[in-house]
């Protein structure tokens, strides 16, 4: 499992190569101080010391990578589609909003992390608390559009599989998890909050952003795609009815109303 920040490359670190090293490199890859490496335990014929050079080598590898696609996918998934609804440009401004701040605490508090095995030494609070610092790191320039992107196959991995759980469990929370998914929906009209068209980057986006404009505040449309969403999901009647009262929030009072219209019922 890797873990680091690399937003995507521009005129302006091409720039920065060439002037400084006299490299005319066309893709050059720019990350955030921090880096993370875990590799499991799991050789034929020994191997070499990697611990040396900050690499955690563990007996079970899984654990980790779950808890990096909920926490920190997951979470960049969720603070991305609301947060470019609310007109952010970087990941840093998403983040230093107090609402959206809070909900990301607040999800991941009481609707992912209790679905999460333990991690050895890992408290799951700090490592949230971690992911939010980190992404508000104003010199990294991640761009919002960048985390919104392929979103077909980043919501089945990241987000959608801790509403699964939540449904299967008698007592299962998901109203956070639903604002989430009422963003990415409201995102796929391909209309800001403000009428103007952008373009969805994502493989599935002609069938995504037609079943978007088609449902409009009703999700059912988008439910179902059989490819994305299982039936499990679509015909979960509690469910839905959250999602679409969240969606019809996003639509009527904005991103961040919905987001506090979930907060204040926590």
């Amino acid at each position: 499992m890797v873990d680091r920040v690399t937003p995507r490359c521009t005129d302006k670190e091409r720039k920065y190569v060439a002037d400084t090293w006299g490299i005319k490199d066309q893709c050059p890859v720019v990350a955030e101080p921090f880096i993370q490496w875990v590799l499991e335990d799991n050789f034929s014929d020994g191997r070499p010391p990697w611990e040396l050079v900050g690499v955690q080598v563990v007996k079970d590898v899984d654990s980790y990578e779950l808890m990096k696609l909920r926490l920190l996918n997951g979470g960049h998934s969720a603070m991305g589609y609301l947060g470019y609804l609310a007109g952010y440009t970087y990941i840093h401004e998403v983040v230093n909003d107090p609402t959206i701040n809070k909900y990301i605490r607040v999800l991941m508090h009481e609707e992912v992390i209790p679905l999460l095995p333990k991690v050895p030494g890992v408290d799951f609070e700090e490592y949230t608390a971690s992911v939010l610092e980190r992404f508000s790191n104003p010199a990294i320039q991640d761009t919002v559009a960048r985390i919104c992107l392929m979103g077909s196959g980043k919501m089945p991995k990241y987000v959608l599989p801790s509403i699964y759980e939540q449904l299967r469990k008698p007592d299962g929370k998901y109203r956070l998890l639903a604002v989430c998914v009422a963003g990415w929906f409201r995102y796929l009209t391909g209309v800001d909050m403000d009428g103007k068209p952008f373009e969805i980057e994502d493989p599935m986006a002609p069938i995504l952003k037609a079943a978007a404009v088609k449902g409009g505040k009703d999700p059912h449309e988008l439910l179902n795609i059989e490819v994305l969403f299982s039936p499990e999901i679509r015909e979960n009647k509690a469910f839905v009815a959250q999602l679409t009262h969240s969606l019809e929030t996003v639509y009527d009072k904005g991103p961040l109303a919905a987001v506090n219209e979930i907060l204040d019922q926590v």
